[in-house]
């Protein structure tokens, strides 16, 4: 794999450990893609994809409590990164707390403008279920 021979030339370029945590989530391989990532912030604990694909590998890895701190962290770092918001809302909602994700999704589908589908779903699926429970009608 090519990801593979650029981490070996650079084992501290968290461009190339991004990418191979990345393809590492898309192949069931959890536990090395969490390792992975944690290289790539290690390595630009700024960057973005890095941050992200941490989050997205430790939810993969059904860790929650890690992935909502990463998510959350990077939120806070990055106010105005509306995917942030949206994956721990995925977060949230995955460990069952919908009325938490309600808002965040809230801002992802405001920020956002609706121009992601996916988002305006899961929103209407947990305002249908909080709704009734919060006492506010449909």
């Amino acid at each position: 794999m090519a990801v593979r021979r650029a981490v070996a030339i650079g084992p501290r370029n968290a461009e190339a450990l991004t990418q191979l945590a990345n393809r590492l989530v898309e192949s069931g391989k959890t536990t090395e893609a969490v390792a992975t990532a944690r290289k790539a912030v290690a390595a630009d604990p700024l960057s973005r994809s890095a941050l992200m694909s941490l989050g997205r590998a430790l939810l993969q890895a059904g860790k929650l409590g890690e992935a909502e701190r990463q998510f959350r962290a990077i939120a806070d770092l990055y106010p105005d990164f509306t995917e942030a918001r949206y994956m721990l809302a995925k977060v949230l909602i995955e460990g069952g707390r919908l009325a938490e994700a309600e808002p965040w999704l809230r801002a992802h589908v405001l920020r956002r403008q609706g121009e992601t589908a996916q988002a305006d779903r899961l929103l209407d699926q947990v305002i249908a279920v909080t709704a009734p429970a919060a006492g506010r009608g449909p």
